[in-house]
C-alpha cells in the first residue's frame, strides 16, 4: 500500500492512447445534424410510425477521441502555502508542450478468454483444451523472449544525497560538488564502490541518525548499485571527502532557514496521477526536482505505465524555477545530467525513493527478505507434530539466552535511553492537580553552580504526568484531560509510581523524594541502581525490612538514621548517605552525618532474607507453549536494583530467576509444560528450585519484592486449596508417573496438573501395548486423525 506524505500535491493527468478498437468510443454529437434535420417539423405518433428509415443517414456517425469531462473546481479550506504550491506546479506543467502524448495500447490490458461452446458441455474435453494439448510450443523461442536482467546501473556514477529537516527528514539528490555541502545537514556520497558520510557541525541528531539508517540499508542490501563494504564517516574540513566531489570546500555562507526546511522543500514536490475517463488507476509520477519516478501499483494498467514514462521524459527535458541552494545548481533552463528518471513497481523500490515518505511501510520487501523455507513434498501426507518436550526445550533455551531490553522513550523518531549522550535538559516546569485544575508549582533544584556552554540541536518538548500509587481513577482521568487541553499537540508520557522510566528519573538528577505531605516521622526505602536514577520512596507500612536493601528514617529535630541490610550493594549505601543530606537541607531532619545502623542493630525492626538472591531477579511469564520476559523500567544492566519488580506483576505462571534460586510461581496448579520448561531453563546451574502457588508464598519469596500485600479475596483470583511450596523435581516426577487404564478412564484419583488431552502418555509400555496393540513409538508415527480415533475407542481422549 502506498502512503502519501502531506507535503505532496496531486494533479490528475489523462492518459491518451493511440486510437484502437479497445479504447475508442463514439461521439454522438458528430453527425446528429444529418441524423435529425434541423428544420424538421413536429409529427404525430401515427406519422412517425410511417417514416421511411431509409432516409436516415447512419454513416454520418463518426468515431472520435474520448471526451474529457472537465471537473468544476470546488473551493475548500486548505493549509497555508498549499495554493502557492499548486500554482507553482501548474506553471511547471505549462512549460511542457501542449500536444498530447500518445502511446500504443498494451495488449496485456485486454486478455480474452475463449468462451466455452455449448457443444463442448457434454464432451469429455473442451475444444479449446484439445487445441492446447495438440499445439507445439517452441520453448527455446519463449526463453529468448523473456526479459534478461540489466546489469547496468540506472544511477549516476557519483551521487550526493542531502539529509536535512527539523522533524520530517527531507532526503534529496543534490549537485555532486563541494559547494552543495554545508554545516547544517548530513550528506552521503554514493559511488559504485564507496559510501561516504559527512555530518555537518550544526546538523541535529535526527539528521545524523537518518544518515546512519540509510547507510546501513545501502550496505546490507547493496542498494543504489553500491558495492561498498563499509561507510566512511567525515566531519569538519575532511579533504578526503571533498576530493571525491572534485575538490573544494563546503559552503560556509549557508544559513539554516528560519522555517522548517522540510516545509520549504515540499514546494518543489510535484505528484501527478495518471488516469483515464472511466476509472482511477494506481500509476503516479513523482517529480522531486532532481529525481523523477514513475510508480506503478500492482493493479496498474500497462498502457498507463507506458504513457507515464513518456510524460516523465517530457518533464525531465524542461527545467523549473527554484532557489539555487535547494539543489546546489540552477535548474531554470534544463535539468542536469546527474538527475534520475526511473520506473518503479510496487514492492520493488530503492532507499532513495522510500526515504521521501515519513511513514513508508514495505511489507513486500520484508516478505522477500525472509529465509526460504524448504518444504518436504510428502509433508501433506505426514504432517509434522512437535513433541511437547521439544517445545519446552526450545522455549527454555530462548529464555536463557535472552537479555533484558533497555527501557527507552521514543519522542519524534528518537529513542531516549538510560544516560543518553548529547541530550541536555534546558528547562523543567511542574504542575500539580489540585481539585480539578492543574496548578503550577515551584520546585527547588540543586546544581553545582557551573554553567557549561554546549552545542545544542533541535529542541523537543514533552509532558510527563506522574501518577502516585494512591491516586484515584477520577484523579488520573482529570489529570490526563486537563493536560490534553493545555498541550494537545505535544507528546504526553504517563509515569506510574514505582515504574518510572530512567529518562524521567534523570530529570531530577537523583534527588527525587516521594512522600506524604505534612508528616514529621518518615521512613523511606532507597531505590535506583545509579546516582542519576536514585529516589526515596516513603513506605506506607513498615514491613519486615529486606536484607538486600537500604532504608532511611527521618524525624524532625533528630539526625537521620540509615538502616543498612546485610546483603545490600555499596551503591545503595552511597545513595542513602547522599539522600540523607538532602533531607536535612529540606528541614525533615537535623543537619549532620546520619547514623548508620546495620541489620539487627535496631531491635524495633524485623529483617527478612531473600534466600538465594544473588542479583536483581528476572521474571518470565509462561503460557501453554510460549513465554516472554516481564520487563521492568527499574532493571539495570549491573543487576543491582533492589526491587525491579512489583507484586502486581505476578499472574498466570511466572519463573523468578534470583541468581542463586529459581521460583516457579503460579496462580493455580502449574502445567507440566511449565514445570518441564523451568527444569530445562535451570539445567546446569546450582541452587534450589521451588514451586510456589498463590496464597502460600514463603517469607523468603515475599522478600524479593519491596512490599507484599495479602491477595484480595476474589473467587477468580484465589486458590483456596493452594499447595505448600515443593521442590520442582518432586512436582515434575509426579506428573511423569504412570497409571492404570482404569485410573485414567475414571480421572478421579489423578493428581492436579496432568495433561488430560494426552492421557495415553501416562500408560506404561505393557498397558500401552494392550490398549493400542503397538508400541508408543509406532503410535507416535501414525497420523493425528488415526491417533485421535484410537484414543476415542480406548476412552483415553
Amino acid at each position: 500500500m502506498w502512503k502519501s506524505s502531506p507535503s505532496f500535491y496531486f494533479l490528475p493527468i489523462v492518459a491518451t492512447a493511440a486510437p484502437s478498437k479497445a479504447n475508442t468510443i463514439y461521439n454522438l454529437d458528430s453527425g446528429l445534424g444529418n441524423f435529425f434535420a434541423a428544420t424538421a417539423t413536429p409529427v404525430t405518433t401515427t406519422e412517425s410510425a410511417h417514416q421511411d428509415v431509409a432516409d436516415v443517414d447512419l454513416d454520418s456517425i463518426k468515431a472520435s477521441q474520448k471526451l474529457i469531462t472537465p471537473r468544476r473546481p470546488v473551493s475548500r479550506p486548505g493549509r497555508p502555502g498549499a495554493r502557492k504550491a499548486l500554482v507553482a506546479a501548474a506553471e511547471r506543467l505549462q512549460a511542457i508542450e501542449a500536444e498530447p502524448v500518445f502511446c500504443e495500447e498494451d495488449a496485456r490490458d485486454h486478455l480474452i478468454i475463449e468462451k466455452i461452446l455449448d457443444d463442448d458441455r457434454d464432451q469429455p474435453i473442451a475444444t479449446s483444451a484439445r487445441r492446447g494439448l495438440q499445439s507445439i510450443e517452441n520453448f527455446d523461442l519463449a526463453k529468448s523472449a523473456l526479459k534478461q536482467a540489466d546489469p547496468t546501473s540506472p544511477f549516476p556514477d557519483l551521487m550526493l544525497i542531502r539529509i536535512m529537516g527539523e522533524k520530517l527528514m527531507d532526503v534529496r539528490l543534490v549537485c555532486p560538488k563541494a559547494s552543495s555541502v554545508h554545516q547544517h545537514a548530513a550528506f552521503l556520497v554514493v559511488s559504485p564502490n564507496r559510501l561516504l558520510a559527512y555530518n555537518g557541525a550544526y546538523s541535529n541528531i535526527i539528521e545524523k541518525n537518518k544518515a546512519v539508517q540509510i547507510s546501513k540499508e545501502i550496505l546490507q542490501k547493496k542498494d543504489l548499485f553500491c558495492a561498498a563494504k563499509s561507510a566512511e564517516t567525515y566531519e569538519g574540513d575532511a579533504p578526503a571527502f571533498f576530493k571525491v566531489l572534485g575538490g573544494g570546500s563546503p559552503n560556509e555562507a549557508y544559513l539554516r532557514p528560519a522555517e522548517a526546511f522540510e516545509k520549504l522543500s515540499s514546494e518543489v514536490n510535484l505528484v501527478l496521477r495518471v488516469t483515464d475517463d472511466y476509472r482511477v488507476t494506481t500509476t503516479l509520477i513523482f517529480d522531486f526536482g532532481s529525481e523523477i519516478y514513475v510508480w506503478s501499483g500492482r493493479d496498474a494498467r500497462k498502457t498507463n505505465g507506458n504513457y507515464a514514462k513518456e510524460y516523465a521524459k517530457k518533464l525531465a527535458k524542461n527545467g523549473f524555477s527554484c532557489q539555487e541552494a535547494m539543489f546546489g545548481c540552477e535548474m531554470r533552463v534544463e535539468r542536469p545530467n546527474w538527475t534520475i528518471l526511473r520506473h518503479l513497481h510496487q514492492g520493488i523500490q530503492d532507499i532513495l525513493f522510500s526515504s521521501k515518505f515519513w511513514d513508508w511501510q514495505s511489507s513486500e520487501l520484508k516478505h522477500m527478505m525472509r529465509t526460504p523455507v524448504v518444504v518436504d513434498k510428502y509433508a501433506c501426507l505426514t504432517p509434522q507434530r512437535r513433541d511437547p518436550e521439544d517445545q519446552a526445550g526450545a522455549l527454555a533455551s530462548r529464555l536463557r539466552a535472552s537479555e533484558h531490553p533497555a527501557p527507552s522513550l521514543n519522542l519524534e523518531n528518537f529513542d531516549f535511553e538510560r544516560e543518553t549522550k548529547d541530550v541536555i535538559t534546558e528547562d523543567i516546569r511542574f504542575w500539580r492537580l489540585k481539585d480539578e485544575e492543574l496548578e503550577e508549582i515551584g520546585i527547588r533544584r540543586l546544581n553545582n553552580g557551573e554553567e557549561v556552554e554546549r552545542e545544542t540541536g533541535r529542541e523537543r518538548l514533552a509532558y510527563f504526568y506522574w501518577l502516585g500509587r494512591e491516586t484515584t481513577p477520577k484523579q488520573q482521568g482529570l489529570c490526563a484531560l486537563k493536560l490534553s487541553y493545555m498541550a494537545h499537540n505535544m507528546p504526553h508520557v504517563r509515569q506510574e509510581q514505582g515504574a518510572e522510566l530512567p529518562v524521567f528519573l534523570e530529570l531530577f538528577s537523583g534527588n527525587l523524594v516521594i512522600r506524604q505531605p505534612e508528616q514529621k516521622e518518615l521512613f523511606f526505602v532507597v531505590r535506583g541502581s545509579a546516582k542519576p536514577e536514585c529516589s526515596l520512596e516513603q513506605l506506607a507500612q513498615i514491613w519486615p525490612l529486606r536484607s538486600h536493601a537500604v532504608y532511611l528514617e527521618a524525624k524532625e529535630g533528630q539526625p537521620a538514621l540509615l538502616h543498612v541490610g546485610a546483603h545490600c550493594q555499596e551503591v545503595h549505601v552511597a545513595n542513602g548517605l547522599r539522600m540523607a543530606e538532602l533531607l536535612s537541607m529540606d528541614g525533615l531532619c537535623t543537619e549532620g552525618k546520619p547514623a548508620s545502623l546495620l541489620q539487627g542493630d535496631d531491635p524495633r525492626y524485623e529483617w527478612v532474607i531473600a534466600k538465594g538472591r544473588t542479583r536483581a531477579p528476572r521474571l518470565f511469564r509462561l503460557y501453554d507453549v510460549d513465554g516472554h520476559e516481564v520487563t521492568s523500567n527499574q532493571y539495570h544492566p549491573s543487576a543491582v536494583a533492589a526491587f525491579p519488580h512489583a507484586q502486581t506483576q505476578l499472574r498466570d505462571t511466572i519463573l523468578v530467576d534470583a541468581g542463586g534460586a529459581l521460583w516457579v510461581w503460579s496462580d493455580g496448579t502449574p502445567s507440566t509444560h511449565c514445570l518441564d520448561t523451568a527444569t530445562r531453563y535451570w539445567h546446569g546451574r546450582e541452587g534450589r528450585c521451588t514451586v510456589v502457588e498463590k496464597n502460600n508464598e514463603p517469607a523468603e519469596f515475599k522478600a524479593l519484592f519491596q512490599e507484599w500485600n495479602n491477595w484480595p479475596e476474589d473467587a477468580e483470583n484465589t486458590t483456596p486449596e493452594a499447595s505448600p511450596p515443593r521442590p520442582l523435581a518432586d512436582c515434575l516426577s509426579e506428573r511423569r508417573r504412570t497409571f492404570t487404564p482404569a485410573q485414567l478412564r475414571q480421572r478421579e484419583s489423578l493428581p492436579a496438573g496432568l495433561d488430560l488431552s494426552r492421557l495415553h502418555k501416562y500408560l506404561n509400555d505393557e498397558d500401552f501395548g494392550k490398549e493400542f496393540g503397538m508400541s508408543p513409538k509406532d503410535f507416535d508415527a501414525l497420523p493425528a486423525w488415526k491417533q485421535n480415533r484410537m484414543r476415542q475407542e480406548a476412552k483415553l481422549f
